[in-house]
């Protein structure tokens, strides 16, 4: 070989190495454990919140490394404030949070999660009210159910979206209250119970939990023969979440700030065993609670504060009564939802009104331990 094309041959070769070593400090690293969660957000202005975001946001987790960031965005909707995945994780569904004022009104729909067609919509609805704030998905992706805060509609749509007069409509009765925030009705949440026999909504604004029989065969929800658990006065049932038992229902309640224990008996009704409240007892200021959760062993109940900016976490004993244990600052302002990983690791918190998704870890000790915060327009919902 020349000198001359020996030293080009070295020449290539340092310009190759130097390029593959910049790569490598410019790539992310990725293992085969990487987590994926979709962000439900809100995308503009409304009289509770000021919209940042620009969709919903696809984040990706690797547990080796602790990087958390976006990757993706699906744009084109208004306020997807709360998102679900369809079992098979390649469905994403939205509700579209638009709120009275406007001759818009609320919305439902779906979105394409594969890869050669990420972010396309598969469909979109009317929800027939305004406002709608929460979708939760049976887990054979046969129905929906939408709850609409404004208008006291709860939406129970057959899936995929293709035949709409196959479309539920639940009208909830008003149930005027003292306090302003419970004028109407405001359904909030809705959840299966676990053999999806039963299907309950937290209405806020009547401080009711209703009970519906699932009718898979029909694809309907048809009132219990207890058809709501009445609770006391100003207590604002938001969410709720089912012991890993199945025998006990917790309810979080956003206007006394409280959680509910309930066992569940095997006709659907519930029982009111235990109320215990998120705050410290030294906390005087204004706060609203908003999410639950249980650990995946049911050992710990975690629920978010709004305005003590925490979120208090329980132990959990063998007759599924709770103790508290403490609060966990959540290193932004106002969270809204929050999520646990499906591993049982990690907690992922939205903050909305800091613009921030926080990452704790929760194999540390009885109380989750912060990692890291990663900048997210206006989240407010996390699905894994």
């Amino acid at each position: 070989m020349s000198n001359h094309s020996f030293l080009k041959l070295l020449f290539l070769s340092l310009i190759f190495g130097w390029n593959c070593q910049n790569n490598a400090k410019t790539t992310p690293k990725t293992t085969a454990n990487n987590m994926t969660f979709y962000i439900g957000t809100y995308t503009q202005k409304e009289g509770h919140v000021n919209g940042k975001a620009a969709g919903i946001y696809k984040m990706t987790f690797d547990p080796a490394t602790l990087e958390l960031r976006v990757t993706d965005t699906i744009k084109g909707m208004i306020n997807p404030s709360y998102v679900a995945l369809s079992p098979d994780h390649l469905t994403l569904y939205a509700v579209n949070e638009i709120s009275p004022g406007t001759d818009a009104i609320g919305l439902f729909q779906a979105y394409d999660l594969r890869p050669a067609s990420f972010g396309q919509r598969l469909g979109s609805v009317s929800t027939a009210a305004h406002a709608p704030c929460h979708v939760n998905v049976d887990k054979n992706a046969q129905m929906a159910v939408v709850c609409n805060y404004v208008g006291g509609v709860v939406c129970a749509f057959p899936l995929p979206l293709t035949d709409l007069t196959q479309r539920q409509l639940i009208r909830l009765p008003d149930v005027p209250k003292l306090n302003p925030r419970q004028e109407s009705s405001h359904p909030h949440s809705s959840v299966f119970s676990p053999d999806e026999r039963f299907v309950y909504v937290a209405d806020l604004g009547a401080d009711r939990i209703m009970i519906y029989q699932y009718d898979r065969a029909q694809r309907k929800l048809v009132p219990a023969a207890t058809p709501f658990l009445e609770m006391p006065d100003a207590s604002g049932p938001r969410h709720i979440v089912f012991a890993p038992d199945r025998k006990i229902l917790y309810v979080i309640n956003e206007l006394s700030n409280s959680v509910a224990v309930m066992p569940v008996l095997e006709n659907g009704s519930l029982q009111q065993r235990q109320t215990i409240t998120t705050l410290p007892a030294t906390f005087q200021g204004a706060n609203n609670t908003a999410d639950i959760h249980l650990s995946k062993d049911g050992k710990f109940l975690y629920a978010s504060n709004r305005g003590h900016n925490s979120i208090a976490v329980f132990s959990v004993d063998s007759s599924g009564a709770l103790q508290s244990v403490g609060h966990v600052d959540t290193h932004g302002k106002t969270p809204r939802n929050f999520h646990l990983t499906n591993d049982g690791n990690w907690m992922l918190v939205a903050n909305q009104d800091t613009g921030n998704i926080a990452l704790f870890d929760l194999r540390k000790g009885d109380l989750p331990v912060f990692v890291k915060s990663v900048e997210v327009g206006t989240p407010v919902c996390v699905a894994e």
